[in-house]
């Protein structure tokens, strides 16, 4: 693997981590802590400017607000039961319903990798959001580390399982009435997203096609946002 593709791979991690951090069904401190470095980090190499704004707006609502205004908004969109209306779990999002196909699809990816869900640290299924974003971000590093099945392993949990849905999570975190963090994260994980289906050569889901004007497409000049991910990777500590 060359030094530029370790690079690109290195920020798709911290951008998994990201994630990853935005969607635990419990938030404390540590996962407030994980957001600081991680938008810090993204912010100095932002793939466009939609992401670019985003992370600053993130940074800065960090610093102002703290960790209790962001658990609370965490709480509002997806736990407490008279405000939350987003799910939680790719089969939801897929099939209306938690443990569904999707669940299965992930257990199945989970079997094949080196990986295993440690149910004491982790109560929510295979499919929950956190667990989709921490699962991309281990084969990542597992792919640099040198396990090229473990690339081609990520490659499917994209295209199979978190590209038919995260489209429908980006537009709920944009629409809900009590996002304003997370509706700037909606910006960073669209602006993402765009970029991950060109690197991987995947397309939006055919239903998505219809809506196509509406969302993001791959954020201008694609060396340049080649050139901004890898200059990121090379910030990072991975």
């Amino acid at each position: 693997m060359d030094s530029e593709k370790r690079a690109i791979h290195k920020a798709r991690a911290v951008y998994y981590g990201l994630f990853a951090s935005l969607f635990p069904f419990s938030f404390d401190a540590e996962y407030f802590d994980d957001l600081e470095k991680s938008v810090d980090l993204l912010g100095r190499h932002p793939l466009d400017e939609q992401s670019g704004r985003a992370l600053k707006n993130m940074k800065r609502r960090l610093k102002n607000r703290g960790f209790l205004a962001l658990k609370n908004e965490n709480e509002r969109l997806f736990y407490r039961p008279d405000t939350a209306s987003i799910p939680t779990t790719a089969s939801y999002f897929c099939e209306n319903r938690d443990d569904g196909r999707k669940r299965l699809q992930m257990i199945e990816y989970l079997l094949a990798s080196p990986f295993r869900r440690n149910s004491d640290e982790f109560k929510e299924h295979e499919d929950h959001l956190e667990f989709i974003m921490r699962f991309m971000q281990r084969l990542i590093i597992e792919e640099l580390g040198g396990n090229a099945n473990a690339g081609l392993l990520g490659e499917k949990v994209f295209q199979n399982v978190l590209n038919e849905m995260v489209d429908a999570l980006i537009d709920q975190l944009r629409e809900h009435q009590y996002s304003s963090f997370y509706r700037q994260a909606a910006l960073v994980l669209e602006s993402f997203i765009a970029f991950e289906r060109v690197f991987l050569r995947v397309n939006k889901p055919r239903e998505q096609s219809a809506v196509a004007s509406r969302t993001h497409q791959h954020p201008g000049d694609q060396q340049a946002v080649m050139s901004r991910c890898v200059k990121m990777g090379q910030d990072s500590c991975l």
